[in-house]
């Protein structure tokens, strides 16, 4: 079977076994191939049939005749006919005639040189001479009409192929020489895009493309609205720099917090259910957000008490050195170092991955000449030279916060004394006085029925408070709490109270100048926006002499590969369209 398209012969014949040794698998790859080709609508399909062998044995015809659309495509062969047994040639006959298997351009017979012709060389010019004699002298060829006659030799088969060919080509050339000149103009298109450019001062366009390299770094580093990439929700540069910074910040200050003393008010020996013990940790996270959540150890008011006598020197009774409190604060201060640079260690990572972003975009197709490697050399060199001094700041803000100090006076007294209060109630309640310690709290003279059922007790109440607004002092009822008798751990409530209300001074302290030291000496010190010198400058060191910066704008390899492919491929369509357009032209 021969598929014959308008530009190239391509013989496929389909075998029907194979050899010793050989691959099965073959018989199908053939025949894959063969459908392949001929289910192409321009494809003149040949269909070659050996008259030794039984049609129906032949699978080149059962690929062929199945398709009805095949068939107006396909002209039928009949070779070998020299080689039908005797009293067979009935069949091959009503083939020739069209009345068995039909095809749209019929069916052809021929006669190729036997064995013993190609043996003694015969030529081709001979080969035709003694087909035209066989088929004129030999039944039942002999005895055809002019019609089936018209349809015998290789000379007839060649004539009518070509009639169909000039044929087909005249239906398709106009479309093939649309297609071609489609194909020409995109190919001139992007042999005009990769022109390169006439550069008149090399040295001018590397320094432009190096200040707006910077400033496009300032613009993300000051701030700018973000963007949502569905593709990657963790993607920085299209949720904002800054944005992705303080989500960080964020989780920074969370750990902080998780930091704070765990102060229990009441001693290890009290006997505290479960159910009490969950209801006094409930009362506590009234005044102490951080209660339950912390990483530090939970202490007992025996276990403060405790270590406060053990570290009594020369101090009068009732008084205990400052180095029992700055002891306890340490216990949380001393995980802040880790925390901060584990801090600062992820927003490295964010800033990297950000400008590594903005140097692909801004320098893509600047590969060739080392432009881009030129520049993410020295931005990782500033970006170090800033990471390195905004390590020692953090170190100097931590080693500042093992020495406790604070002049937030009032923040520190106000949150020391509400935190006392809550301390002292919640042992109170612990010592049997849970029903005085909420009545306190309840009580309200402008309610009878806080009054009624003990009247003579709160007319004493009200008779205090009234008497002491007379020295010009305002109270409440509740602040006769801190009026009840001390017991002899009031010296450990009093600096567990003390402690936790630093820790908080010093914690939002500290959370709040580790991400201002990280932006102010590392974010916007790699574009010197503080005042240092930034990437702008940094850049400038390069080596920017025009020579060098010829060498920079050279063109991507993968850019010169391209033009030289596409200027192949324009010689060879412009080839095509003069070749086309003598044909069509006749």
């Amino acid at each position: 079977m021969y598929p014959i398209s308008i530009s190239m012969i391509f013989p496929v014949r389909i075998i029907a076994n194979v050899g010793d040794g050989g691959n099965e698998a073959d018989i199908r790859l053939v025949e894959d191939l063969a459908k392949s080709y001929i289910k192409k609508p321009n494809c003149i399909v040949l269909l070659v049939i050996s008259c030794e062998t039984d049609f129906e044995n032949q699978g080149a015809g059962r690929l062929v005749l199945k398709d009805p659309a095949l068939r107006q495509r396909t002209i039928g062969v009949l070779t070998k006919v020299d080689r039908i047994e005797f009293g067979g040639s009935s069949k091959w006959l009503r083939m020739l005639r069209g009345e068995d298997q039909p095809l749209m351009h019929g069916w052809y017979c021929v006669k190729q040189r036997d064995l013993v012709q190609l043996q003694e060389g015969v030529t081709w010019e001979e080969a035709k001479s003694y087909e035209t004699e066989y088929f004129q002298t030999t039944s039942p060829w002999a005895d055809l009409g002019p019609s089936q006659r018209s349809r015998l030799g290789s000379h007839k088969l060649a004539d009518r192929l070509g009639s169909i060919l000039s044929n087909l080509v005249s239906q398709e050339l106009p479309g093939i020489r649309k297609t071609v000149t489609a194909e020409l103009n995109k190919v001139d298109q992007r042999l005009k895009e990769l022109t390169p450019s006439k550069i008149a001062d090399p040295r001018r366009v590397v320094i432009t493309l190096l200040r707006d390299f910077t400033k496009k770094i300032s613009k993300h580093i000051e701030g700018i609205p973000p963007m949502v990439n569905p593709a990657d929700l963790t993607d920085t540069t299209s949720t904002g720099l800054l944005h992705s910074l303080n989500e960080e910040y964020g989780r920074f200050t969370v750990k902080l917090h998780k930091t704070a003393p765990q102060f229990r008010p009441w001693t290890t020996t009290a006997k505290v259910d479960s159910q009490t013990q969950k209801n006094m940790l409930d009362s506590a996270k009234q005044d102490d957000d951080a209660v339950g959540l912390g990483t530090t150890n939970s202490l007992h008011a025996d276990e403060i008490m405790d270590l406060a006598r053990r570290s009594r020197t020369r101090e009068l009774p009732g008084n205990y050195p400052f180095s029992v409190k700055e002891r306890l604060i340490l216990e949380s201060v001393r995980q802040w170092s880790a925390l901060a640079q584990e801090c600062f260690t992820e927003v490295k990572d964010i800033v990297v991955k950000h400008i590594i972003r903005i140097v692909e975009e801004h320098f893509q197709g600047y590969n060739n000449g080392g432009l881009k490697e030129a520049v993410s050399k020295i931005t990782s060199e500033q970006i170090i030279k800033c990471s390195q001094a905004t390590t020692k700041k953090i170190e100097g803000l931590f080693q500042s916060e093992c020495y406790p100090y604070t002049y937030n006076e009032q923040y520190f007294i106000g949150y020391k004394t509400k935190l006392l209060t809550r301390y002292k109630i919640i042992h109170q309640e612990l010592e049997g006085k849970s029903t005085l310690v909420a009545g306190l709290k309840a009580y309200d003279p402008n309610n009878s029925s806080s009054v009624n059922n003990n009247h003579t007790q709160w007319t004493y109440l009200n008779q205090a408070i009234t008497n002491l607004q007379y020295f010009g002092m305002t109270v409440k009822t509740e602040d006769f709490i801190a009026l009840l008798p001390q017991h002899d751990m009031t010296p450990a409530l009093e600096i567990m109270a003390e402690v936790r209300a630093y820790f908080e001074v010093a914690y939002k302290r500290f959370g709040d100048n580790v991400p201002k030291q990280i932006d102010a000496d590392f974010v916007r010190g790699i574009d010197g926006s503080n005042g240092s010198d930034g990437l702008d400058v940094a850049l400038m060191s390069m080596d920017l002499s025009t020579e060098k910066c010829v060498e920079y704008l050279q063109e991507p390899a993968t850019v010169i590969r391209e033009r030289t492919s596409l200027a192949g491929k324009k010689q060879r369509l412009e080839a095509a369209q003069l070749r086309l357009e003598r044909c069509y032209r006749g």
